[in-house]
């Protein structure tokens, strides 16, 4: 593996920020430029740069499968799919979202929400990102009980979605549970990059945990 290669996964690895799909289609870039000797070698180590997130596992995979370009043009036309499908169920609405997904963004552009109420999302404060993005309101993680007394629907992303659980951003169980509560629908919005069988076992770290799927109304995808 050159000097190049090891800095690129590095960045990977190390973006804190990016949602998964964002850094999903990075690592179909990397890897569709890799020598054929070194795929395998490239593609494990893509596959360990984020081990909670299955699209970037996927994008590995399917480079080993030879199915590389056919993902990323997926990947790269599910926003769009998706953003159509939910735009019905945020229209004019006030809409809660969790952390940053390049997913939720497209589809509240095109959905065209009353207003947004964004989570600060610590550690991390993607909230920050999301509402800057969207000219969204963030309010503290603490206080998403008490602002969804004001809130229509919830929408989240995914870095992956299990036949059981949904993996995303610490937080993400206490926004889909307080929703509940309220009841609230609570959407996730992923591809089909995002699916993985109930064997994969990420490592989560401290910054992802899994929020059981029949806490969310469903999942709404580009399948």
């Amino acid at each position: 593996m050159d000097a190049t290669t090891i800095s690129r996964i590095s960045e990977i690895a190390t973006d804190r920020t990016s949602g998964a799909a964002e850094l999903a289609l990075r690592a179909a870039e990397l890897l569709s430029a890799v020598r054929a000797e070194d795929l395998r070698q490239v593609a494990t180590a893509v596959m360990s740069a984020q081990p909670a997130m299955a699209s970037v596992y996927n994008a590995a995979r399917a480079a080993l499968e030879g199915r590389l370009e056919e993902f990323a043009l997926r990947l790269r036309r599910s926003r769009e799919v998706i953003a159509r499908r939910a735009a019905e169920r945020v229209s004019d609405k006030v809409v809660l979202t969790h952390s940053f997904s390049s997913t939720v963004v497209r589809a509240l552009q095109e959905g065209r929400p009353k207003r947004v109420l964004c989570t600060g999302s610590l550690p991390g404060g993607e909230g920050s990102r999301t509402a800057a993005v969207l000219h969204g309101e963030v309010v503290p993680d603490a206080a998403v009980y008490s602002a969804l007394s004001g809130v229509d629907v919830v929408v989240v992303g995914a870095d992956a979605v299990t036949p059981d659980g949904v993996v995303n951003k610490i937080g993400t169980a206490l926004v889909a549970l307080a929703a509940r509560e309220r009841g609230l629908p609570a959407w996730v919005l992923c591809g089909l990059d995002k699916y993985v069988p109930s064997e994969w076992k990420p490592d989560l770290g401290d910054l992802f945990e899994v929020t059981p799927r029949v806490w969310f109304a469903g999942v709404i995808d580009d399948s």
